[in-house]
């Protein structure tokens, strides 16, 4: 531990110090002319340089106030992030809608589509079997006019017939008459001469040749009758054809006719189906027009929560960087002072002050009391601590006589052990003075420090027993210099 000369302040040295006895004849520092209480608990020219030193409560304010606008903004900005990332959600909904109403209306220009293409199958099939109707009646008018041109040429070899014919019994009237007339000549010739057997047989013979001719022509008439009727036959077998031929081609324009009527209801199908799948279409195109909206509104959103987001998260890292500059300087106000609270003695056995009157506010730093007596200061904060304790010492009793030495420590616990400490003493000659000491110790936060004082001869009572509190008779300070 280190001793320290318990006289005067090394930080006032050749210099008085106030209401302190000086033999010298100096005058008092006119820095250390205020009392404590003016300077918060702190040594008045410590306090001056640490002002200067440390950063003004009106920089940690603002600070502060930066820190707090920044959690401000941040949460603005939180705010408008979370109304884009609504928005883009409704946007994102919207679009989730508009795609199924794309996907239903393609699902139902696809079975357009389909319905489109068997119609079109089914009309190109009907326009098949028009087309095949069509040949057939093409080919039953054709049988048709084949056999009306055989009827026409049974109809002309029959008159041709008819002709001959009425032109051979033309021909056999006449041999007939021929004949008659050689049988009238024959019958009127006179047999018993010679030139009416001749007449009779020259008439005889011109009736049988004209009885020849008439058979032939018979003949030829029956044959050219014959040829007519055949002619007749051929022409109604040929008239026959004709109507089967006419029927069929009725048959196969009715089925021509059915056929288109088919085709044409198919293309009907197929043009509503086509129109179907039009509206489809149409409807997907817009269903799809809405998702590219919804999907770039959603896009827009994103982007507009991704700026808020970024917003938000520079605004609280400027808004940490502030509280950490703050916190960074909150650890200057942890402090504390305190005066005795109670009356006091300085024997001969080591005794623990009680320094129980807190001087203002004691930041980071809480005063607790000794079950056997007197107080310890626990320090709540890591970090490099400056303690520093000052106490007023009375003169020896009367009819003490003999030097001595009465010592103050400073001591540093962590919980039963003994960490660190430091010691003030001071080899009197009876009279009354000032010890003072100060030092800095490493602390963990909950380590505690409280002071002892021991004396080698009897003491005289502290001023404390006058009933009434000095606070420059005594005094426990500690003050927070760094963070670990």
């Amino acid at each position: 531990m280190v001793e320290m000369d318990p006289g005067r302040d090394p930080w006032l040295e050749n210099e008085a110090e106030r209401r302190t006895l000086d033999y010298g004849g100096s005058f008092p520092n006119p820095q250390n002319s205020r009392t404590r209480a003016d300077t918060f608990g702190i040594r008045p020219d410590l306090f001056d340089t640490l002002n200067e030193a440390m950063t003004k409560k009106e920089t940690v304010e603002d600070l502060l106030r930066q820190a707090r606008e920044r959690q401000q903004e941040a949460a603005m900005a939180l705010r408008d992030s979370q109304a884009a990332r609504e928005q883009a959600d409704k946007a994102l909904a919207e679009s989730d809608k508009a795609v199924q109403r794309a996907t239903d209306a393609q699902g139902q220009a696809k079975a357009a589509v389909d319905a489109s293409n068997s119609a079109l199958d089914d009309a190109a099939a009907a326009r098949a079997d028009s087309k095949q109707s069509l040949q057939n009646s093409k080919d039953s008018l054709q049988n048709s006019q084949d056999a009306l041109r055989d009827a026409s040429d049974a109809r002309s070899r029959a008159l041709s017939a008819e002709s001959d014919a009425a032109s051979a019994r033309t021909d056999a009237n006449q041999a007939v008459s021929d004949s008659r007339s050689a049988l009238g000549k024959a019958e009127a010739a006179d047999l018993a001469s010679e030139e009416g057997r001749s007449i009779a047989i020259a008439a005889n013979t011109s009736a049988i040749d004209s009885t020849s001719k008439a058979v032939v022509a018979l003949t030829q008439a029956s044959a050219a009758n014959s040829r007519a009727i055949d002619a007749v036959s051929a022409s109604s077998e040929a008239n026959s054809r004709a109507i089967s031929a006419s029927n069929k081609a009725i048959e196969a324009n009715s089925a021509a006719i059915e056929a288109s009527l088919a085709a044409n209801q198919a293309n009907s199908t197929a043009i509503k189906s086509t129109n179907n799948a039009v509206n489809a279409l149409t409807i997907a195109t817009e269903a799809n027009s809405t998702a590219v909206s919804s999907t770039n509104k959603s896009v827009a959103a994103l982007r507009a929560a991704s700026a808020a987001n970024s917003s938000a998260i520079e605004s609280v890292t400027q808004a940490s960087q502030a509280n950490t500059r703050a916190l960074s300087l909150l650890h200057l106000l942890n402090h504390g002072a305190w005066n005795l609270s109670q009356n006091y003695k300085i024997t001969q056995q080591w005794s623990v002050l009680s320094f129980g009157r807190a001087k203002g506010k004691t930041p980071g730093c809480t005063l607790k009391y000794f079950s056997s007596g007197g107080t310890y200061i626990v320090l709540e904060e890591d970090g490099e601590w400056e303690v520093s304790a000052r106490l007023y010492v009375p003169g020896k009793k009367l009819m003490v006589v003999g030097a001595g030495s009465t010592k103050l420590m400073l001591n540093h616990k962590r919980g039963d052990s003994i960490i660190d400490g430091a010691i003030a003493l001071n080899n009197d000659d009876g009279w009354h003075y000032t010890l003072h000491i100060s030092t800095v110790f490493d602390v963990k936060a909950g380590d505690y420090i409280y002071v002892d004082t021991v004396s080698e001869s009897d003491r005289g009572d502290g001023p404390l027993s006058q009933s009434s509190v000095d606070t420059n008779y005594s005094e426990l300070i500690v003050r927070q210099l760094s963070r670990p």
